[in-house]
């Protein structure tokens, strides 16, 4: 089968300078001991200052994201007949019920390591889905589309740039990013293709808006949760 490869560079590094290249100082052992000894130090006020940073650029994302799914609405009827058919997510899309898996072992969660490991990791999982609808409305030449969704990859990469540096300063590690997927279907009825998109597209609309609430009940906790 025909495929096309994504591309996954600004998903695995977002950030100009990216705080866990594997040559920076901040991941030599002895700089990894500093930072970890300089996160111990951070009083709970500059944890959660840190963390409303996170939910700022998330905030900005979600709105980004809506002004487009408002402008793009017109597929919805489309959604809502798969929807009310009960098939679940197409299997080409099947890997956005692991992010949904993280996203409710984050809400369960009562740790500020494990929450923001887990968001960093759904983040990285939608932006694949962000890259998806790309290739597809790329290979569909709709340039409309895409010039206004340059505005949504951008600030979703704003957004997973930002707590990447936010973790590095809490001494935070998350794991190396897994990419659900790192081709796509060249062969697949446009119409499809439209239906594969807006859902995953509609989904990252949703599971943005819960992390961020999520985050921002974090950010105010009074007291540090280890």
């Amino acid at each position: 089968m025909e495929t096309t490869k994504l591309d996954l560079d600004w998903i695995k590094i977002p950030c100009e300078a990216d705080p866990f290249d594997a040559d920076s100082s901040e991941m030599s052992s002895s700089g990894s001991t500093a930072s970890k000894q300089s996160a111990l130090s951070i009083s709970s006020s500059e944890r959660r200052f840190n963390i409303q940073k996170i939910v700022k650029q998330g905030e900005l994302a979600l709105s980004t994201a809506m002004k487009v799914k408002n402008k793009l609405s017109q597929t919805d009827a489309a959604l809502e007949a798969h929807q009310l058919s009960g098939q679940g997510f197409p299997r080409t899309v099947n890997w956005l019920t692991g992010a949904r898996e993280n996203l409710n072992k984050l809400k369960e969660s009562t740790s500020e390591s494990e929450k923001l490991k887990l968001a960093f990791d759904i983040m990285q999982q939608y932006a694949h889905g962000i890259e998806f609808i790309i290739q597809d409305q790329t290979a569909l030449e709709n340039s409309e589309f895409l010039e206004k969704f340059e505005e949504v990859k951008l600030s979703l990469r704003m957004l997973i740039c930002e707590t990447r540096w936010i973790m590095i300063g809490l001494g935070i590690y998350p794991l190396e990013c897994k990419s659900p997927m790192t081709h796509i279907p060249v062969m697949r009825d446009s119409s499809y293709r439209i239906l594969e998109d807006w859902i995953i597209y509609s989904d990252y609309v949703d599971v943005l808006g819960v992390l961020v609430e999520e985050l921002k009940n974090l950010s105010s906790s009074a007291e540090r949760i280890i």
